[in-house]
C-alpha cells in the first residue's frame, strides 16, 4: 500500500475495520464460552448425532448419506459436511468420549457452533457498515468513523442476545449458523455486485453470490425469503429503482428482476425439497388438529413474539409449546393482531421519512414467513431459534434510528442520545443473560428442569425429563412419574403412552400397563385383532411376558375371540402359570366346542397338574371331532397306560 497523506485516511480505516471485526468476533465467542461444557441433548441431538453413525466422517459412504438423505425431514448436505469434520477432529485429538464413543466428545461439536456463531457476527459488522453507509452516509453524510462504530454496536446487540443461544448451545442447530454465513457472505457478495462500477466485476460478483446462496439451501432452507429481501434492498439503501434512484447508470426494473431469477429458482426449488421432506416423514401437522385460523393467529402472534423479545429478553425458555387446540380468543392473541395491524400501518405511512424501517421489517417478516406456524411441523408456538435472521435486520435499524436522531436537534437529538445509551447499557447485560442462558443447555436435566420451572403444562418436557430419568439417572420410579405427568396434559401423544408403558413394564406393573392399552383404546388408536397380532408375533418369538400383555387387552377388548383366548392360555402355559391357563382353555372351549387347540392344551396341562382323569376326558371329546388327531392319540395312550392299575396276585377271599 503506497505511503502518504491520500493513503493515510484508507490505512486508518482498514485497521478500524480489522480491529472491530476481532472485538465483534472475540466478545461473542466469550459471551457463549459455556457451552463448551455442554452435552448432547436428548432431544433431536440423540437422534441426529448419538444413534447416527452415518454423518461420522467424510469418506465416500458418508458424502452418499450427507447428500441423499432427509435425516429427520431435512435435507441440509452442507451442514453434514462440517459435522463430520467434527467427528474427524474429534477422532483424531480426544479419541473415545466414554459415554458417546469414538469422535462423539461433544466439545469440538460446540466450539464449531460457537465459532461460525462468531463468525457470523463478525460479518453481521461488515454487512452493517455497508449498509449503514449506503443509508445513513447518503442521508446525513456521516463521517467513517461514526457509521463503524454504529457497525459494531449492531453487530454486538445481534450476537450478545439471548435470544442466540438457542442456535449456538443446541448441536443440532448447527444447520442455522452455517445457513447464516452463507447467507449473509452471499448478501455481501450482492452488495458487491449492486454497487460494482464496470461490468465485469458486476457479472463476476452476482455469480458469487448466487453460489452462496446455493450452498446456504443445501445448509438448510431458511434462507429462502433471500430473493424477496433483495428486492427490498435494491429500494434502500441501493436505490436502484424508484424515485430516488440516480438518473445516472440507473438499472431498468427488467434488468433488476431478471437478475433475481437465478435466487427465485433456487428459492422454488429447495421450498420444494423441503416440503417434501418434511411431508415424507410426517412433520407436517394437519389442518384438522392446527387448522388455518389457528395457523393465522399463531403467526400474527410470532411476529409481536420476537420483536417483544428482543427488546425485553427475559423468560425465555427453550420450548414455548403449542397446546391443540390453540384458543384464537386469548388476550395475548388478541393484542398480538391489533399490534401487527398498527405497526404495519405506522411503517407504511413513514416509508418516505423511514425507508429502512420499512425495508427491516419486510426482511423481518420474510424470513419469520416460514417458520411462523403456517407450515407447523413442531410441538413450539413460538421458538428463540427462529429470530436468528431476522434479528440482524432488527439490530441493525436499532442502532441506525439511534445515530440517525443523532444527527438532528432538539428533543429528536436527545432521543437518538436516550436511545444509544440504552444500547451501550444493554450490551454487557445481554452478555450476562446469555451466559446464564447457556448453562441452561448443558444436559438434558438442566434443559428440561428449567422448562418445567417456568412452563408446568409443558408435555414435552416432561416426557424429556421422563427420559433422562430412565436411561441417565435410573430412576425408574421417577421416569413412571413424569410419563403419567405428560400423558395427562396430552393425552393423545402416543409417544408418551409409548414410554409409559415401557416404563411401568420395566417396572413389572403389568396391570397398569394393560389399563394404559385399554385408555388408548378409547382413541380408535390400537383394537383388539392389532393386539392378538402382536401378542401372538410375541409368543412365537418366544418374549412372553410380552405378548401376555397384549393377549390380556386381547381379550378384554374382544372376549369373544376363541383363537385369542387359546393364545393367552398358551402363553401362560410358558409362564408355568398352569391354573390361570386352564381358567382361559375353558373359555376357550365354551365359546368354540370344536376348535381343536383349546382342548388339547387343556388336556396337556391337566396331565401336567397329574389330573389324569380330566386330561383323558378332554382328549376322547378332542378325538369325537378329529379322530384322527395324532397329538391327542398320542397323549391319550401315554395317559391310558400311567391309569392302568399294576399286574398282582389275586386277592384273597
Amino acid at each position: 500500500m503506497p505511503e502518504g497523506p491520500a493513503a493515510q485516511p484508507g490505512a486508518r480505516t482498514l485497521r478500524l475495520t480489522v480491529t472491530l471485526t476481532v472485538v465483534v468476533a472475540t466478545m461473542t465467542f466469550l459471551a457463549f464460552v459455556p457451552c463448551l461444557h455442554n452435552q448432547f441433548l436428548a432431544w433431536d441431538d440423540d437422534r441426529n448425532f448419538v444413534s447416527n453413525p452415518d454423518f461420522r466422517g467424510l469418506g465416500w459412504d458418508q458424502l452418499q448419506w450427507m447428500f441423499s438423505t432427509f435425516h429427520m425431514g431435512h435435507y441440509q448436505p452442507v451442514t453434514w459436511l462440517t459435522l463430520g469434520l467434527d467427528f474427524k477432529i474429534s477422532e483424531a485429538l480426544l479419541g473415545t468420549h466414554p459415554q458417546y464413543g469414538l469422535g462423539m466428545d461433544p466439545r469440538p461439536y460446540h466450539f464449531t457452533n460457537i465459532l461460525l456463531h462468531s463468525v457470523n457476527a463478525a460479518l453481521v459488522y461488515l454487512l452493517a457498515v455497508r449498509l449503514l453507509a449506503l443509508g445513513l452516509h447518503r442521508d446525513i453524510k456521516m463521517r467513517t468513523r461514526p457509521i463503524q462504530i454504529a457497525a459494531c454496536a449492531a453487530a454486538l446487540l445481534f450476537s450478545l442476545h439471548p435470544l442466540r443461544v438457542e442456535n449456538v448451545a443446541w448441536a443440532t442447530e448447527r444447520r442455522d449458523l452455517v445457513n447464516a454465513l452463507l447467507l449473509l457472505l452471499t448478501v455481501l457478495a450482492y452488495l458487491r455486485a449492486s454497487t460494482a462500477i464496470d461490468r465485469p466485476a458486476y457479472a463476476r460478483w452476482l455469480v458469487i453470490a448466487i453460489a452462496l446462496y446455493l450452498l446456504s439451501l443445501m445448509a438448510k432452507v431458511s434462507g429462502v425469503p433471500l430473493p424477496v429481501v433483495l428486492l427490498a434492498l435494491d429500494w434502500h439503501p441501493l436505490r436502484r429503482f424508484g424515485a430516488a434512484a440516480p438518473a445516472s447508470n440507473k438499472p431498468t426494473l427488467m434488468h433488476i428482476l431478471a437478475e433475481k431469477l437465478p435466487f427465485f429458482a433456487l428459492a422454488a426449488v429447495f421450498a420444494f425439497i423441503a416440503s417434501s421432506g418434511q411431508s415424507s416423514k410426517g412433520w407436517m401437522f394437519p389442518l384438522s388438529l392446527h387448522p388455518v385460523e389457528a395457523r393465522i393467529t399463531q403467526s400474527f402472534y410470532g411476529l409481536v413474539f420476537y420483536l417483544w423479545k428482543t427488546v425485553v429478553p427475559v423468560n425465555l425458555l427453550p420450548l414455548y409449546e403449542i397446546h391443540f387446540p390453540l384458543n384464537t380468543s386469548e388476550l395475548k392473541f388478541i393484542v398480538s393482531f391489533l399490534l401487527v395491524i398498527a405497526g404495519t400501518i405506522a411503517v407504511l405511512l413513514l416509508r418516505r421519512k423511514a425507508p429502512a424501517l420499512l425495508v427491516t421489517m419486510l426482511a423481518y417478516a420474510a424470513f419469520l414467513g416460514p417458520v411462523l406456524g403456517l407450515f407447523q411441523n413442531g410441538p413450539q408456538i413460538v421458538a428463540d431459534r427462529y429470530s436468528y435472521l431476522p434479528g440482524i435486520g432488527v439490530a441493525i435499524v436499532l442502532v441506525a434510528a439511534a445515530f440517525s436522531l443523532r444527527q438532528q436537534s432538539g428533543r429528536l437529538r436527545q432521543l437518538g442520545t436516550l436511545l444509544l445509551t440504552v444500547i451501550v447499557i444493554a450490551l454487557p447485560a445481554l452478555a450476562v443473560l446469555t451466559w446464564r442462558q447457556c448453562r441452561v443447555w448443558r444436559t438434558s436435566e438442566s434443559l428440561w428442569r428449567f422448562v418445567l420451572e417456568h412452563d408446568p403444562q409443558s408435555a414435552v418436557a416432561c416426557n424429556g425429563l421422563g427420559i433422562v430419568e430412565q436411561t441417565e439417572l435410573g430412576n425408574g420410579a421417577a421416569a413412571i412419574e413424569m410419563f403419567e405427568r405428560a400423558v395427562r396434559i396430552d393425552p393423545m401423544a402416543k409417544g408418551y403412552r409409548r414410554n409409559l408403558r415401557n416404563a411401568l413394564r420395566d417396572a413389572g406393573r403389568l396391570n397398569e400397563v394393560v389399563n394404559l392399552w385399554l385408555d388408548e383404546a378409547k382413541f380408535g388408536q390400537f383394537t383388539a385383532p392389532y393386539h392378538n397380532e402382536e401378542g401372538t408375533a410375541a409368543l412365537n418369538a418366544g418374549n412372553h411376558p410380552l405378548a401376555l400383555e397384549h393377549l390380556i387387552v386381547a381379550n378384554t377388548l374382544d372376549p369373544t375371540n376363541a383363537q385369542s383366548r387359546n393364545n393367552l392360555a398358551l402363553t401362560l402355559v410358558k409362564l408355568n402359570r398352569l391354573d390361570e391357563a386352564v381358567v382361559q382353555y375353558r373359555k376357550s372351549v365354551e365359546l368354540a366346542p370344536t376348535l381343536h387347540n383349546p382342548r388339547y392344551g387343556l388336556a396337556a396341562v391337566f396331565g401336567r397338574q397329574g389330573k389324569t382323569k380330566e386330561a383323558i376326558d378332554e382328549l376322547r371329546a378332542l378325538l369325537q371331532i378329529d379322530p384322527k388327531h395324532a397329538d391327542a392319540l398320542n397323549l391319550l395312550r401315554s395317559l391310558e397306560s400311567q391309569a392302568a392299575p399294576a399286574a398282582g396276585p389275586p386277592s384273597s377271599q
